[in-house]
């Protein structure tokens, strides 16, 4: 059980307010000023009372069958699941509190999750902070993932029936969505061009109290 005097003292050690008293429309302003998440860089995961990781799925593009056998591209989609324990935490500090996350330090590549781990798919995990990330609507999100699912032709009835499942209505469902932007040459680590392609959105639904990682990459 995570008690309050962890939470309370959590959020100073990240920097953010203990509640938010502005209210818009009955709803509470979650959002906080960027500034307050400026080059923070962590190294090692720590200790979360904001998150709990609550299961992954991985939908595998190889378990379809195209028509085009080598239409998959190597491509998968992994999403891993939070619960969130402190609902009066912010976006951003949420956003703040996937990336001290474990489960964050995974490098997408065959490695899987290693707890002092230093990569994040293609970067440096020091150069990944909640300034990487950019707020981003709905139907831009699933535009991109859409696009890029579809690259080599259309999609078995299967898989796309899962994409929509577990990919873009979560996305639609979401009440914020936080977009990884693309952080250039110089944050990529030693070998982080395996990757053709990398996408990922972190999502938070208020209503279910969860948030979700979402990472759409080939091998």
């Amino acid at each position: 059980m995570v008690s309050t005097a962890d939470i309370s003292a959590y959020l100073m050690k990240i920097k953010l307010p203990e509640g938010d008293t502005r209210v818009q429309e009955g709803v509470p302003a979650y959002r906080e000023p960027m500034e307050k998440y400026t080059e923070e860089r962590v190294t090692a995961a720590t200790p979360d009372p904001l998150l709990a990781h609550r299961g992954r799925d991985f939908i595998g593009f190889r378990d379809h069958p195209f028509a085009d056998p080598g239409a998959h591209g190597f491509r998968w989609v992994d999403l891993k699941h939070f619960e969130v324990l402190a609902p009066e935490t912010g976006d951003l500090g949420l956003v703040t509190a996937v990336i001290r996350h474990e489960q964050f330090r995974d490098d997408y590549a065959g490695g899987g999750v290693t707890p002092g781990g230093i990569r994040h798919g293609p970067y440096w995990l020091r150069h990944v902070t909640a300034r990487a990330y950019e707020p981003v609507d709905a139907p831009a999100v699933i535009a991109t993932m859409s696009g890029w699912a579809r690259q080599h032709g259309g999609l078995p009835p299967g898989l796309r029936d899962v994409l929509e499942a577990e990919v873009f209505d979560r996305i639609r469902r979401a009440t914020a969505r936080y977009r990884l932007k693309d952080l250039g040459e110089r944050a990529h680590h030693d070998w982080g061009r395996v990757h053709q392609d990398f996408h990922e959105v972190i999502t938070i639904d208020r209503t279910a109290g969860a948030v979700t990682l979402i990472v759409a990459a080939d091998d």
